[in-house]
């Protein structure tokens, strides 16, 4: 028998080896002609990850015994592949390199039952750290990835955010000599409380809780080097809303130390409720005087029925473009890539509709952190929260019905709040204790003191956590 073979025989069915400090592999075992992950194998995959603090790389591969034809078992292959991604993505975990080989490279004898128990298999390579150092690190490994989209600062541009934020972005908003370059345009989205606990936000302005309405972060690049945050035009920002308030405002970010307190700028945010996108507007382009478009989405969806209605004979005053395609007078100028971007955005924002029912508009001068908030108008009092002893704790009181959350105050040696009386407070807390990483996430409504419990969990598993909270 070959070397490989017998050497095979003493790898278990979970972990293979520990090929260095910070680098593990890890077999999960499928039943002969299946996909499924059973019980057992996922939670030995989930207890090897947990062991790492973080997880910097993750390999999979997956093979298959030698019974059936080489096509049948890449498929099948591709399908244990598929079961293992799907299981960690559940879990917070990003692969970063993967491969399905089907009976290609045994490790072990396909004329035995045990050898092919053995080449029944996914290998999972995952290369972390296990230490952890500040709380610091904890955020930095929720964080999400920032977003980038690449602006022409010679023209009008509208761009659609993954989580549904819009932005109108005049040309010439950005404050550079060079025009012949792509500004780069970095953000993330924190549109609900959970993505504002993942990201170690609050809602507080000199104490008081805020409402939200959304979160924006937006920094610029040339050529790798930061642009100014101030702008030279106004861009207009659309927050996607369920919310039904008429008096949000914008409001930036003053940073003093590793606090972040907001501070309204002046500007108000607009309820635009959706209707106003997916209403018929009746427009007689055949009269000299066209009605006057104010609405943004007045504008896209005007432009999204000139396709419909190019070849009718209906516009007088619109110019052609090229094929005879007739251009609003809002997109006149933009070549074709611009355009059918227009049409892109005016769909998207069409399928907005089935899950929110209004836009926060407000406009914004300068960059970094807008926030679209207001002050609510409910009762407070004090609540202390108890902490672990001995342990720095991050603590959060966020209060769904009026989407805010709290960061504490360490006034009398825990953290104390300020929340509204007679709601429902679900109360978030990270710890670090003996170089472990602890969540508590307890909910409670007119307790004014809080004794947290504590799980100890990776930074991956704190997210997942926090991912799945129901605010």
């Amino acid at each position: 028998m070959h070397m490989k073979f017998l050497l095979s025989l003493l790898i278990s069915t979970a972990v293979v080896a520990v090929t260095a400090q910070n680098s593990q592999s890890h077999y999960v075992l499928f039943d002969s002609d299946s996909h499924e992950i059973s019980a057992s194998a996922e939670a030995a995959l989930l207890d090897a990850l947990s062991q790492f603090a973080y997880i910097r790389s993750l390999r999979i591969e997956a093979h298959t015994d030698a019974d059936g034809s080489d096509a049948y078992n890449e498929a099948l292959a591709q399908r244990r592949l598929n079961s293992v991604e799907s299981l960690l993505a559940d879990k917070g975990y990003t692969v970063t390199q993967k491969g399905a080989h089907g009976e290609d490279s045994p490790i072990a004898d396909n004329e035995t039952a045990d050898g092919k128990q053995q080449n029944r298999r996914v290998l999972v390579r995952f290369e972390g750290d296990r230490e952890l150092l500040t709380m610091e690190d904890i955020y930095e490994e929720m964080m999400p990835n920032m977003q980038s989209h690449c602006i022409d600062n010679t023209k009008d541009t509208m761009l659609v955010a993954k989580s549904g934020t819009v932005m109108f972005i005049p040309a010439y908003s950005f404050k550079v000599d060079n025009l012949d370059d792509c500004i780069e345009l970095r953000l993330r989205e924190a549109l609900d409380l959970t993505d504002m606990t993942t990201m170690n936000m609050h809602t507080g302005s000199d104490g008081t809780m805020l409402e939200s309405g959304g979160t924006i972060y937006l920094e610029a690049y040339l050529n790798g080097n930061r642009i100014p945050d101030e702008l030279e035009k106004e861009v207009t920002i659309y927050f996607p809303t369920n919310r039904t308030e008429n008096d949000m405002l914008a409001f930036a970010s003053e940073e003093d130390g590793e606090e972040m307190n907001w501070v309204p700028t002046g500007e108000k945010f607009e309820l635009i409720p959706l209707k106003y996108v997916n209403d018929s507007f009746t427009v007689d382009f055949k009269k000299s005087k066209r009605r006057h478009c104010r609405l943004f989405f007045c504008k896209i969806r005007r432009a999204l029925r000139f396709k419909e209605r190019a070849n009718r004979g209906d516009y007088t005053e619109s110019r052609p473009y090229g094929n005879g395609m007739v251009l609003d007078s809002a997109f006149y100028g933009y070549d074709q890539q611009k355009i059918d971007a227009a049409f892109a955005l005016a769909g998207e924002i069409e399928k907005m509709n089935y899950e929110v029912n209004a836009m926060y508009a407000g406009n914004v001068r300068n960059m970094r952190y807008i926030n679209c908030d207001r002050f609510p108008e409910t009762p407070v009092s004090s609540v202390e929260v108890i902490c672990a002893a001995d342990a720095p704790a991050n603590v959060r009181a966020i209060v769904p019905s009026v989407s805010g959350m709290m960061q504490g105050n360490n006034v009398y040696g825990n953290p104390t709040f300020l929340l509204p009386s007679d709601r429902r407070i679900v109360y978030v807390s990270i710890i670090i204790q003996d170089n472990e990483s602890y969540l508590a996430i307890q909910e409670a409504k007119e307790e004014r003191e809080i004794n947290l419990n504590y799980e100890k969990l990776t930074p991956t598993q704190i997210k997942y956590k926090l991912k799945g909270l129901k605010l």
